[in-house]
């Protein structure tokens, strides 16, 4: 049964030639829907986010971004869970750091929100601490990890952070180059899991970057 009001909006002629009545009905939407969905995996996140020296809130925004919370997600480009992650490139270098060991994991190991989580936030702990030779400058480091999370760390160093001197340009110059010389894709991931971080601040008594 749906909940909500059924309004009359307007009237109509039916093929039968009977004058009938048009109704719109307004269901409410559930408030802070994203939260209630974030929270059944909060735990996690946070562990792993303790383990790897991450921002929680941008872990959740990623995982909203990329599969909105659902752990059976599956993309066109064969990523799975609820980081998406692909056995091939990320699940791979993320296991490869977790275990010492070259193996491509499957599906159904990433289908599990333990696994998949751990390893996603291994992957993106690979991307912020070992990519980039920007240690005095956070943002800089975090749009270009979400920005290699997407569109892949080799695309990100080549086309943006070596031809531009991402170590050298100002923030506000690299985040220009983020969103108009990458992918349109990749341009509007990184705007929406930035501007999605203050959706979680809910969960945190500190809400810094």
């Amino acid at each position: 049964k749906l909940g909500g009001q059924f309004k009359p909006v307007d009237t109509f002629m039916s093929n039968d030639g009977i004058r009938r009545i048009k109704y719109r009905v307004d269901v409410p939407f559930v408030k802070n829907h994203v939260v209630r969905r974030a929270q059944e995996f909060l735990p996690l996140v946070v562990k792993n986010c303790e383990r790897f020296r991450l921002n929680p809130r941008l872990v959740l925004a990623l995982i909203y971004t990329e599969s909105a919370f659902n752990p059976q997600a599956k993309s066109y480009a064969d990523a799975y869970g609820l980081m998406q992650l692909i056995p091939r490139y990320g699940a791979r270098d993320a296991y490869r750091f977790l275990f010492n060991q070259d193996k491509m994991v499957e599906p159904d190991y990433l289908y599990d929100p333990a696994n998949n989580i751990e390893m996603g936030c291994a992957y993106f702990h690979i991307l912020f601490y070992k990519e980039w030779d920007v240690e005095n400058h956070q943002d800089k480091r975090r749009d270009l990890s979400i920005c290699s999370y997407n569109w892949g760390p080799h695309n990100v160093r080549k086309k943006i952070y070596k031809r531009f001197d991402g170590d050298k340009i100002s923030y506000d110059e690299l985040y220009t180059l983020l969103t108009s010389r990458t992918p349109e894709e990749t341009q509007h991931y990184l705007q929406r899991i930035l501007s999605r971080l203050e959706y979680f601040d809910v969960f945190f008594e500190d809400h810094s970057n």
